[in-house]
Order: structure tokens, then C-alpha cells, then sequence
């Protein structure tokens, strides 16, 4: 499996032949992914839905299961916020199963509860930070309740983001994580090289990567 970050909740996942496109965003950064097999929505806020200039004939958005040529993929419930969904609705959480690993994209996830009960995942798309999402606290907590082999850090403050993301960056994340910084947008992940990864990993934007 291929992933790449775009910024904020966007990710491309290549797997078992098949590209699928987390949460496309519409705020800052610099790059969208150009095509996708399908698209996948945890809710339909601005940054989050944004399918523009993105070639896929197909996006789910609803609590569901299918499978889609060689990738499993599965909703979970739960809340954008700590209240129940009363202040930000509510979150769906994606589960993609494909090539003997399971990777979940927790959204915009407001409450720890809302994984229990996830089942075991391989790779850990977790937002760290705060106000709209739950904080790095939060994160760490989630970490400890699922036990991912690798944790990847999304929905965080950067240069790209203007005032309006009142968000905090991934500074803490990394500092209580000793999370690794990935030089490529891009990272490889298979079921034989699982186990040498960290077990954290900083992905930088796709646009912004390091020289």
C-alpha cells in the first residue's frame, strides 16, 4: 500500500489496485489528488467534502459496508465532538481492509469512546489537533485503547492553514510520540515491512516536503 498526505484529512490510499481519497479538503494546500477509484466523506463540513477537480465516479458518505475489488471497506459511528454530536453532528469513521492490512481514518472525531470496540488496526489516521477534533491528549489515549502498529497525525495546524483553524500544530504529537519525520509525502507500508516501521510516523504535505 501506497498513502499519500495532502494536508488536513486527505490522504491517498493505493491498495490492492484500487485508490481511495480521504476527506478531500478545500482549505490551503497546495495539492489535491487528481484521480480516485472512490472517495470517502466522515462528514460533510467545507474541508472535508471538497470532490472538485478530482476525477471518481464514486464517493460514500453514509454508514455502510462494500467492497470494491480487492479492498473491504466499513463504516463505524460516532461523534464529531464530546457532546453526544449536540455542538458538530455526527462522524463516521472508515475502515479499509486491503493486501493483509487494516488502516482506519477516524475523521473528525471528537470523543476517545469512539473507538471502542475497533477491532485491530495496522495504520492509524488520527486528528491531533484540537477544538474541532479531540487534542493530542486525546490521540495518545486512542493510541493506548487500539494498539495500532503505526500511528500517522492529520488535522493539525500548518503554515497552509490561515487564523480561521484554530487548531494546534503537531509539535506536542511528535514530542510525547518521538514520532518520525517523513521526508516524502509518500510512504510505502506492506504487511512484511510493518513491523520495522516506527511507531509513529509526521508525514509532511504533498507539495511540502523536505528537501
Amino acid at each position: 500500500m501506497k498513502i499519500t498526505f495532502y494536508g488536513h484529512s486527505t490522504f491517498s490510499l493505493e491498495m490492492a489496485g484500487l485508490t481511495i481519497v480521504t476527506d478531500p479538503c478545500s482549505v490551503g494546500y497546495p495539492q489535491k489528488p487528481a484521480r480516485a477509484d472512490v472517495i470517502t466523506e466522515s462528514h460533510q463540513h467545507f474541508d472535508h467534502n471538497d470532490t472538485s477537480g478530482i476525477a471518481c465516479p464514486r464517493v460514500l458518505s453514509t454508514q455502510g459496508e462494500w467492497r470494491t475489488g480487492g479492498v473491504a471497506i466499513s463504516t463505524r459511528s460516532s461523534y464529531h465532538d464530546g457532546q453526544g454530536g449536540a455542538k458538530r453532528g455526527e462522524n463516521l469513521i472508515f475502515v479499509f481492509q486491503g493486501e493483509g492490512l487494516t488502516v482506519a481514518h477516524l475523521g473528525d472525531l471528537g470523543h476517545v469512546s469512539g473507538v471502542d470496540g475497533l477491532g485491530p488496526v495496522d495504520v492509524l489516521l488520527v486528528p491531533i489537533g484540537g477544538f474541532y477534533t479531540i487534542d493530542t491528549g486525546a490521540a495518545l489515549e486512542i493510541m493506548r485503547r487500539v494498539q495500532p502498529r503505526v500511528t500517522i497525525p492529520m488535522h493539525f495546524k500548518t503554515p497552509c492553514l490561515d487564523g480561521n483553524f484554530p487548531i494546534a500544530d503537531a509539535s506536542r504529537f511528535c514530542a510525547l510520540t518521538g514520532a518520525a519525520r517523513a521526508k516524502s509525502a509518500t510512504l510505502e507500508i506492506t504487511k512484511e515491512n510493518l513491523a520495522t516501521l516506527p511507531d509513529a510516523i509526521l508525514l509532511p504535505w504533498a507539495g511540502g516536503e523536505t528537501a
